[in-house]
């Protein structure tokens, strides 16, 4: 780990050596059916020179679970992954493990030697045969990392092929006086044990600063009576996340199957990273067949090639089950499509005003109502980025606006936020990058 002047953690570093090369994550994966193999590329970066390096490199498929995911043949991320649990918040040091669903973050940089690997997933087999095959390993680097590395710490062995994956610790907003435990897990070049073939670590610390201050609970004052004070009733949060869905080739991306509760408001956000003329549509196979309306303008695009989408809709006189799909008129090379479920508005007119607005490598990604908002009025908010925005949802401003749902990738991201009160201005914190929003008041009952 590095540091700067004054003790803050600024990189994470890992150091591999073995009889082959580290696996850098997933570059194809292949479905066999009875019907044919279906094959689907992801980009890796792929060596030029040797030793070689690469600066947020690609690392395949980043899919956690289903036949496309990055993984070995026990559901781990193939791709050196970094997880952050917060042990002063959580309690448990094992919160954000893989074992306990956290979210895997790739490395920020990677030196030396490496390769990629192809997944196959045989379903014509019960159960479902899962196989990994790295690619052929390149020549023996020992630990000659190349330009950029860090120096190799004295006294590791060397089996011929060495590493560096470095993670940016800075960017992760740790919050000072918590302390954090990093679990890490690397794959080597020939997955040849049960299970798969995974090296893992961990490093405990705490970040330098003081801790902020809690806000005091206040303090009941005596009463005089002993009759009893009614607890009021709890308000509903005024959305909530229903299902979600990605894509990252194709034309469509379709949820799982999902209920439509009865006389609810959905607002249904898309986002796809694609190509100039793009267009989206919408469809239901919920009975009665509700329908979708656009939410304001019903789209935008930005950097030419990103593009948002919104509707809304209302759940029939019964509850149904069944899935929303969004067909594209271009290839997509990440879609991601966000379904939120309304509480306490207004079923005929559930929206009160609406706007799209995007920023070209700029900062901060703001979401403002052409007006100030009705009192009593709640806000949701969709943020997508070309880029990945992030290992972790933007924060955003004002801080009582929450997140429901964050999804990243290298090659977009998208999430949807919620704010009990709405606000004219919101806005999200973040480097420069190519961003959309879509922001949403919504008329209370």
């Amino acid at each position: 780990m590095t540091v700067d002047a004054n003790c803050f953690p600024q990189t994470l570093q890992l150091f591999y050596n073995d009889e082959h090369a580290l696996t850098l994550g997933v570059r194809q994966v292949q479905v066999k059916t009875s019907s044919g193999t279906t094959t689907t590329n992801y980009p890796v970066s792929m060596m030029v020179t040797d030793p070689d390096s690469a600066i947020s490199p690609l690392v395949g498929s980043t899919i956690p679970d289903g036949d496309q995911a990055g993984t070995d043949v026990s559901g781990r991320p193939m791709f050196p992954a970094m997880f952050v649990t917060d042990v002063t918040a959580t309690g448990d040091p094992l919160a954000s493990d893989w074992q306990n669903g956290g979210t895997a973050i790739p490395p920020d940089a990677t030196f030396g030697t490496w390769k990629a690997a192809v997944k196959t997933v045989d379903k014509t087999k019960t159960p479902n045969v899962v196989t990994v095959t790295p690619d052929g390993d390149p020549a023996t680097n020992h630990w000659n990392l190349g330009p950029g590395s860090d120096p190799v710490p004295v006294g590791l062995s060397d089996e011929g092929y060495g590493n560096e994956c470095r993670w940016n610790l800075s960017s992760l907003n740790l919050i000072p006086g918590h302390e954090y435990r990093l679990y890490f897990m690397v794959h080597d070049g020939d997955q040849n044990k049960a299970g798969g073939d995974a090296g893992q670590g961990c490093v405990f610390f705490v970040m330098p600063g003081t801790a902020p201050t809690p806000t005091p609970t206040p303090t009941a004052s005596p009463t005089p009576t002993p009759t009893p004070t009614p607890t009021p009733t709890p308000t509903a949060s005024p959305a909530s996340l229903a299902t979600s869905a990605s894509a990252n080739s194709g034309t469509t991306v379709t949820t799982p199957s999902f209920t439509l509760k009865a006389n609810t408001t959905y607002l249904v956000f898309a986002f796809t990273d694609s190509a100039l003329g793009d267009s989206a549509t919408i469809s239901g196979t919920f009975s009665g067949s509700p329908a979708f309306t656009p939410i304001g303008a019903g789209s935008q695009s930005y950097h030419t090639q990103n593009y948002n989408f919104g509707w809304w809709l209302n759940g029939g006189a019964i509850d149904s089950t069944g899935t929303i799909k969004v067909t594209f008129l271009k290839s997509t090379h990440q879609a991601y499509l966000q379904v939120v479920q309304l509480s306490g508005n207004n079923l005929s007119t559930p929206i009160a005003q609406s706007a799209y607005a995007s920023g070209n490598n700029t900062n901060p990604y703001t979401a403002n109502l052409p007006a100030a908002p009705s009192s009593g009025n709640h806000e949701v908010v969709f943020l997508s980025g070309q880029e990945d925005l992030g290992s972790t949802a933007p924060t955003a401003t004002p801080t009582s606006t929450q997140n429901l749902i964050y999804t990243h990738t290298g090659a977009g991201s998208a999430g949807s936020y919620a704010n009990d009160i709405a606000t004219q201005n919101t806005s999200f914190a973040g480097p420069n990058h190519h961003w959309g929003t879509i922001a949403v008041e919504l008329n209370h009952f």
